[in-house]
């Protein structure tokens, strides 16, 4: 693939632990595993750097676009984007599912939490665990050949979807305190005292919601819920495409390790927060769907967790011929 030492670079300044997943995959995966990491990286790099939701917006429709060659994304020369067109020619990947990792992330743009652990979950789905998925299809086309490897990525395809909650949980238990400062939480709403509305006006006054510590340690269950389950499908998945969980499988860690940070109380600055937040952010992003609830009906396995939260796991990878490589929900 083209200019991959340099998005490997990339990966290694942004996201060592990516990094590190990466060495341990076979050599012949890694440029694939490499161009969906980079591609991870940028999209969320667009949510943190780029103040303004509407012209954030229009940089991840471009990744859209140039996934599929259309509008203002019709160029050529740009090593990740020839590194992702690659990527589909070589293992089926679906554009449909790159191009709905980048719509999934508009959701970070706005101060729009999540009503239920459902909608959690499909967010997860739809990011982490389609990217893992799809790791997944290029780590066992390289090891089995296309019609065996894609056979092969099936038996990752409900792991991958836990693999998803895992990721977006630790990632949100770790981000809690920076995100919460500039207005916005991935933790669903029913997580917190006083739900939607109490939350909504904690976060435009940039103040940290009620039930802190409660919110936080059941998206800690949830996530280590979900760790629990992903590590139970393990035997079952061929052993050419595991590399694709070696991320998730130190992020339980992560999990617990968040959830284990000092208490805080709803009197405290959001500013002040132990998780990591500094004394300047942005300011309190706006809700795009003011009054409007999001959609949580996603058609998902439900687990019932310790924390009485349910898991509701989604991929929607294609692993049908490349041919065909319609959008298929698993």
């Amino acid at each position: 693939m083209p200019s991959i030492d340099a998005l490997a670079d990339e990966v290694r300044r942004a996201d060592r632990s990516a990094y590190l997943a990466l060495l341990f995959a076979p050599e012949a995966a890694r440029p694939a595993l490499t161009a969906l990491a980079a591609y991870r990286l940028e999209l969320q790099r667009i949510v943190a750097r780029v103040g303004e939701p509407l012209a954030a917006e229009i940089r991840l429709q471009w990744w859209r676009d140039a996934i599929r060659g259309e509008g203002y994304g019709d160029v050529a020369g740009v090593a990740l984007v020839d590194a992702l067109r690659e990527g589909m020619a070589r293992y089926g990947w679906p554009a449909d599912t790159l191009c709905a990792v980048s719509e999934a992330h508009i959701h970070d743009l706005y101060a729009d939490p999540f009503d239920t652990p459902d909608a959690f979950d499909g967010y997860a789905g739809e990011t982490e665990g389609a990217l893992t998925q799809l790791a997944a299809m290029a780590l066992g086309v390289e090891a089995l050949g296309e019609e065996a490897g894609l056979a092969a990525a099936r038996t990752a395809a409900t792991a991958s979807g836990y693999a998803g909650v895992v990721l977006t949980g630790a990632r949100a238990l770790m981000d809690a305190g920076s995100a919460l400062a500039a207005g916005r939480t991935l933790i669903p709403a029913s997580l917190w005292t006083g739900g939607a509305p109490a939350l909504a006006a904690a976060l435009a006054s940039g103040r940290m919601p009620e039930g802190a510590d409660a919110a936080l340690a059941a998206l800690a269950a949830h996530t280590i819920e979900a760790d629990a389950h992903m590590r139970q499908l393990a035997p079952a998945i061929d052993a050419s495409v595991r590399a694709a969980f070696g991320r998730a499988g130190s992020c339980e860690r992560r999990a617990v390790t968040a959830f284990r940070r000092p208490a805080r109380t709803a009197q405290d600055p959001v500013a002040h927060l132990a998780c990591g937040a500094h004394a300047a952010q942005p300011a309190p992003r706006q809700s795009k769907h003011e009054g409007i609830s999001i959609n949580a009906s996603l058609d998902r396995r439900s687990i019932k967790s310790s924390c009485a939260v349910s898991i509701r796991v989604r991929t929607h990878v294609s692993l049908a011929a490349p041919s065909a490589r319609p959008l298929t929900r698993i």
